[in-house]
């Protein structure tokens, strides 16, 4: 397995006029820390970056020291120790004498010391892009290949460890657009001369995944040996875009940055201006042919159900990524939307063409400036004019799914209610959604403009039915709009639970359904909070719902959605994160926005588990192992002890941020063992087997204090050695079953101390109502 440690990107932005008290030319640095600016500025001077001394060696792993006496900085970093004296153009480097291009200063009361040499002698790898003015420093961890071939993708043919492998280039995409004056895709040519370069040549990879498991193609970022990265110095030529969906996201902020250089400096692709910038007139067609799409060794029917148009614009390609899983091709554009002469805003456009025959889109408007005239699209289901119906939920009084109900089928006449429905007529079964409207909000929230939103008219015309999807044209906003789409009946609407599980599973106004997955309405105890914000849930439990459901193709289809979204927002490290914060973690624990909580990600890896073993795709099971990689490392480092062997794990942490020990939540600590037992049953591997056996043994080891006085369960083990909390109704009592479940599968017998604290579990939920 490929780790990486961590990568800072350093951004430079010239700001004239700040001279320091040394001479020579200077300009301020912008600093980026994985993607995150940090408020210590860099300067770069006589041709050399420098950077806050402690700014620099921490985030690089090193423990840093400051003599005020000789006005030395003082660094160590395993069995390594360095030492930079201001003003002195001589370093040591375990006791050796080193020289320096430039030596540490004192500027504006700041010591400032040289990014190159401290980064490469720390191990990293730094490197230069001259058009952007940017310096980027990679610690990750690298393997040397060398490059054999460029194939006609324009993907790299490499030899390394196992074998040859084609390496596609990580985080960009290829603009397919016209060459304003020649009969070929713009800037193929120049693409191809820049990789051809290296054919021959010795390279290093940085992984986008798992190389030791790579079967066929491979993604990866390449980094010439001087520490020139390839993939960036291709999006700040203009030879390509950041791509819309990257493979991992681990360089997306930097890919981001370059490609609004880029722009500005109207280089390669962004200045073939409007003419030529990939003018497709007035639509584009979903689904686009998915050329990689092959199901059972036939080629996927990639028959048109819909087409998409913006009457009176012109779309203009800016990026295009796909990925094809066993059962659902993906394909997902950025477009700029182009009306007398002026930018509008910015469409992406996400599809998935679906082995069933049916396909989901999702389409999110960014507008570019505020105007009076709203953004109109058509979406039209050719050879289908007969009378349409719909229904859908609503909600008795509050926003509550377990309160709303059904409404009893009605003529489509005109418009759609604002509200997600279910329209059905003899040809097409669609799911379709609000024409939502947000104000995103930080921590990669979006507050819901309700008031905003307009309902989705139907028009029929000749053997033709569009929608017209409207959204405001108010920057600052954004419009999202998505449908399932099927030539038969999504629900079986007699079935007797499959409405239920429609209802309850909410994707109208209680959840969102986005590009990154469903969305939750944000508790008042996360920041930021407003009365109508979402925050992103990373469990996928409406995913792992429709799994279990039965009674109408959509929970197949949405299910295998979910699915590959589960996949695609997987961090490099391998959990997903709860972008926003929660202040009584933030409070008690130290943790701050971005953390990972245990149950919500070992739930999303437990959808991927039911996944693989319903469909056989490998994404799937190597994204759930990624996990288990992930959560071995987090509870070796933040548990209990209960024995020799046994332990408690703690329900929260931070990848990048220290933080306290939080509690052990009896639910979070039963889902995670549940989990290494699954994995293990799939895979074999017996070091998952080992660590649930530990986490199981913590659990025996402390059976007795986790009942309570009442006849309850203590909710949780706190970090001063107490139990307390109040405990969910059944959630524990379910995972205690699940957990009796797998060691009896596992071991061959139950275990007596699960059995006992299913016991007092359910002897106090029948006493309480909530379980007959």
């Amino acid at each position: 397995m490929i780790r990486r440690i961590v990568t800072i990107v350093l951004t430079i932005a010239v700001i004239v006029g700040w001279i320091p008290p040394m001479g020579g030319a200077v300009v301020t640095v912008p600093v980026f820390l994985d993607g995150n600016p940090l408020s210590d500025m860099a300067v770069l001077t006589q041709n050399r970056t420098l950077l806050p001394f402690r700014a620099l060696f921490e985030p690089l792993g090193a423990t840093v020291e400051w003599d005020p006496a000789t006005r030395t900085v003082h660094a160590t970093k395993a069995h390594l120790s360095l030492s930079l004296t201001i003003g002195e153009t001589v370093a040591t480097v375990n006791g050796r004498p080193v020289s320096l291009d430039v030596p540490p200063q004192i500027i504006h009361d700041r010591t400032m010391v040289p990014v190159r040499f401290v980064a490469e002698t720390l191990g990293a790898t730094v490197g230069w892009d001259a058009l952007s003015r940017t310096v980027i420093v990679s610690t990750a961890e690298k393997t040397p290949v060398t490059v054999r071939r460029v194939t006609d993708e324009l993907a790299l043919e490499i030899a390394c460890a196992q074998g040859t492998v084609t390496l596609r280039l990580a985080g960009i995409a290829f603009p397919q657009t016209a060459h304003p004056t020649a009969e070929e895709e713009a800037f193929r040519r120049e693409r191809r001369a820049f990789l051809e370069q290296w054919v021959g040549k010795s390279v290093l990879v940085e992984w986008a995944g798992d190389a030791d498991n790579a079967q066929g193609p491979a993604d990866g970022y390449v980094f010439r040996p001087d520490g020139i990265f390839l993939n960036a110095e291709l999006v700040s030529r203009g030879y390509a875009s950041r791509a819309a969906h990257a493979a991992d996201g681990v360089w997306d902020e930097l890919l981001v940055h370059l490609q609004r250089d880029a722009e500005r400096g109207k280089r390669g692709y962004w200045g073939l201006g409007e003419k030529g910038a990939g003018n497709v007139g007035g639509g584009a067609f979903v689904p686009a042919t998915p050329t990689s799409g092959v199901f059972g060794g036939k080629a996927f029917d990639a028959t048109r159900k819909a087409t998409l148009q913006v009457p009176g614009a012109a779309l203009q390609l800016v990026s295009r990524s796909g990925k094809t899983y066993t059962h659902l091709v993906k394909e997902q554009a950025l477009w700029r939307v182009v009306k007398a002469g002026r930018v509008w805003g910015t469409l992406t456009v996400a599809q998935y063409a679906v082995r069933n025959g049916d396909y989901v889109y999702l389409l999110r408007y960014e507008p570019a400036w505020t105007g009076s005239t709203p953004l109109v699209m058509h979406l039209t289901l050719a050879g289908s004019a007969k009378p349409f119906t719909e229904r859908h939920t609503e909600y008795n009084g509050a926003i509550d799914t377990t309160t709303a109900v059904w409404k009893p089928p009605q003529p489509v006449k005109g418009a759609l209610p604002k509200y997600t429905a279910f329209v059905e007529n003899a040809d097409y079964s669609l799911w379709v959604s609000l024409a939502n409207v947000y104000r995103p909000l930080a921590n990669q929230t979006m507050e819901e403009q309700y008031e905003k939103v307009r309902p989705i008219q139907v028009q029929q015309a000749g053997t033709a039915t569009t929608l017209v999807i409207t959204f405001p044209q108010e920057k600052g906003y954004r419009g999202e709009q998505w449908s399932v789409v099927s030539t038969r009946s999504l629900v079986d609407w007699n079935h007797p639970t499959a409405p239920s599980t429609v209802r309850i599973a909410d994707l109208n106004r209680a959840r969102k359904f986005s590009f990154d997955g469903v969305y939750y309405r944000t508790p008042t105890s996360y920041v930021p909070y407003t009365p109508n914000n979402f925050y992103r849930n990373p469990a996928f439990h409406v995913g792992q719902a429709f799994l279990n459901a039965s009674g109408g193709r959509l929970f197949e289809t949405f299910g295998l959605v979910l699915l590959a979204t589960a996949v695609e927002t997987q961090t490099k490290d391998g959990f997903w994160p709860v972008s926003t914060r929660s202040e009584w973690l933030y409070n008690d624990y130290g943790i701050d926005a971005g953390y990972y909580d245990t149950r919500w990600s070992t739930d999303a890896a437990r959808f991927l588990l039911s996944g693989y073993e319903r469909y056989k795709d490998p994404a799937m099971l190597e994204a759930a192992k990624r996990y288990g990689e992930y959560f071995l490392r987090f509870a070796q480092a933040n548990h209990f002890p209960t024995s020799a062997t046994g332990l408690l794990v703690c329900d929260y942490g931070h990848p990048t941020k220290p933080h306290r020990k939080t509690h052990v939540s009896l639910n979070h600590h039963l889902a995670e063992m549940n989990f290494l037992y699954e994995l293990y049953l799939i895979t074999k591997d017996k070091r998952y087997l080992s660590f649930a056996e530990r986490m199981r043994q913590g659990v025996k080891d402390t059976a007795p204090k986790w009942r309570r006085a009442d006849g309850d369960l203590h909710y949780a083990y706190l970090p001063d050695g107490t139990y307390g909390m109040q405990d969910y109704p059944t959630l524990t009592l379910n995972d205690l079953k699940d957990s009796q479940r797998l060691i009896e599968r596992v071991t061959g017998q139950p275990d007596p101390d699960i059995q006992q604290l299913i016991e007092w579990k359910t002897e106090f939920a029948r006493k309480k109502g909530y379980i007959p």
